[in-house]
C-alpha cells in the first residue's frame, strides 16, 4: 500500500459509512466511453495537458438562479450538465462521476475549512427525465455522500475498476472540481492533496472557478486519449447544456440543445 492510501485509510469509518459506498459503488458500470481519438496504449504515458473555456457571466448567473429556485447548488447545476452531456455522448444510464466537496460544508470548494474530499458519485440517467428531476435526484445522491464522507475516498480504492495510477484504482474517468481554494486545512495546498494523484489518473478533469463574474474551466486530460480539439468541443456542448438547463429544466433530457 503506497503512503497516500495508507493516509487515506487511516482512521476506521464507522460502519454505517462501510456500508453505503460499499452499496452505491459496488459492480461499478464501466467509465464513460467518450469519443476517444487514440487507443488506449500498453503502457501509458501519463502525460496530461490542457485546454481553456468560458462559460459566460450571462449562463451562469442564469445556472445559478435556476439552482436557487430548484432549492439546490450551482455545483449540483453542473453536475447535472455534465451527467447530461455524457449520457448524450455515450448513451450510458449508470454513470459515475468524480467530484469534490468540503467536508465541514458539503459543498463544493470555496474557502471551506477542512482537507478536501474526492467522493464517486454514482447516477443513472434516462432520456425522458427532466433536467429538474436530475437536478433534484443529484441533489438527495450528493447530500447523502457528503454525511458518508469518511469512507469515501477508500471506498473508490477499494473497489476494481479500469482506471488505474499510483493511488490505485478508480470507478471513474472524469471528474468535475468547482473552485480550488489556496490552502487547505492541514496547510496544504489543495494540488499537494492526496486525491490529485487519483484526478491524474481520469482521462478528464473539468475544474471550474468563477471569473469575472462567470466561470473559466480548466479541462485536464490525458493526452494519449484525447487531443485538445475534442475537449474543447466537449467543453462548448458542455456549456450549452448548461445554459439549456438552466432556461428549460422542465425538458426532457433527449430535447436538450
Amino acid at each position: 500500500m503506497n503512503p497516500s492510501t495508507s493516509t487515506l485509510l487511516a482512521s476506521a469509518p464507522p460502519e454505517q459509512h462501510k456500508a453505503y459506498w460499499r452499496r452505491r459503488l459496488s459492480q461499478p458500470p464501466p467509465p464513460p466511453n467518450l469519443p476517444w481519438d487514440h487507443e488506449r496504449p500498453p503502457v501509458p504515458s501519463f502525460v496530461r495537458a490542457s485546454v481553456s473555456a468560458q462559460i459566460g457571466p450571462g449562463v451562469w448567473q442564469e445556472a445559478q438562479r435556476m439552482a436557487q429556485a430548484a432549492g439546490t447548488t450551482p455545483h449540483v447545476a453542473l453536475l447535472a450538465a455534465l451527467y447530461a452531456l455524457l449520457f448524450r455522448y455515450t448513451g450510458q444510464g449508470d454513470l459515475i462521476l468524480g467530484t469534490a466537496v468540503a467536508p465541514s460544508l458539503g459543498e463544493p470548494l470555496q474557502g471551506a475549512s477542512g482537507s478536501p474530499e474526492l467522493i464517486a458519485l454514482r447516477m443513472r440517467v434516462i432520456g425522458a427525465m427532466t433536467a429538474r428531476d436530475l437536478l433534484d435526484e443529484l441533489a438527495v445522491s450528493l447530500g447523502e455522500a457528503t454525511q458518508n464522507l469518511p469512507m469515501a475516498s477508500g471506498d473508490v480504492l477499494a473497489l476494481p475498476g479500469p482506471q488505474s495510477g499510483s493511488a490505485g484504482h478508480i470507478p471513474f474517468n472524469v471528474a468535475l472540481i468547482l473552485s480550488e481554494p489556496p490552502i487547505s486545512g492541514n496547510g496544504r495546498s489543495w494540488r499537494e492533496s492526496a486525491f490529485e494523484a487519483h484526478l491524474r489518473a481520469c482521462a478528464l478533469v473539468i475544474r471550474a472557478h468563477a471569473a469575472a463574474g462567470g466561470l473559466t474551466l480548466s479541462c485536464d486530460f490525458d493526452s494519449d486519449l484525447l487531443e485538445a480539439p475534442t475537449v474543447r468541443r466537449l467543453a462548448g456542448h458542455f456549456t450549452n447544456l448548461l445554459a439549456d438547463i438552466a432556461a428549460r429544466p422542465d425538458t426532457n433530457l433527449d430535447h436538450l440543445a
